[in-house]
């Protein structure tokens, strides 16, 4: 009985050994281009991961110096509105300052309007004064002569 293991070989004519080398070259170029295939189908996978982490980087970053930028304006418009609040302190006291000189200012046009007023008030009633002296003599010039005239009109009379 022959071994069950061992197969014995019996030598392949011409022909056979053609188309045993053409099978394995259709299998050998069906297995390189299934690799191929497989390799192509890799990297097309690969491609699309790496276009995915390139669009999450991308939007990362833009993140990153998106915050970057806005700590730095926010930082340009703090020292911004201190500049412009010192500023508007320096405008406020300017203006207080103003109010206050004009404030003083009309207190003493006030008071150099009263002490004008007081004077005028003063020369007014010295006028009214000179004024009634003035009547009071010549009404007493008036009764003076009327009184002579009377006595002489009353002597030439009798």
């Amino acid at each position: 009985m022959p071994k069950k293991g061992k197969k014995t070989k019996i030598p392949l004519s011409d022909e056979e050994q053609l188309l045993l080398f053409q099978q394995r070259l259709l299998a050998e170029e069906e297995a390189a281009k299934k690799k191929e295939r497989l390799l192509t189908q890799f990297l097309k996978d690969k491609l699309a991961k790496e276009e995915h982490n390139s669009v999450l980087n991308l939007n990362k970053i833009n993140t990153q110096w998106r915050t970057v930028l806005r700590e730095v304006k926010t930082r340009e418009l703090h020292k911004d509105i201190e500049i412009l609040s010192q500023t508007f302190e320096r405008v406020v006291d300017c203006k207080d300052s103003v109010i206050k000189s004009l404030a003083k200012d009309l207190t003493e046009a006030e008071e150099q309007y009263a002490h004008a007023l007081r004077s005028h008030l003063h020369n007014v009633d010295q006028l009214l004064a000179l004024q009634r002296r003035r009547l009071s003599l010549l009404e007493e010039n008036y009764n003076m002569e009327l009184e002579v005239l009377t006595k002489e009109f009353e002597t030439e009379r009798i």
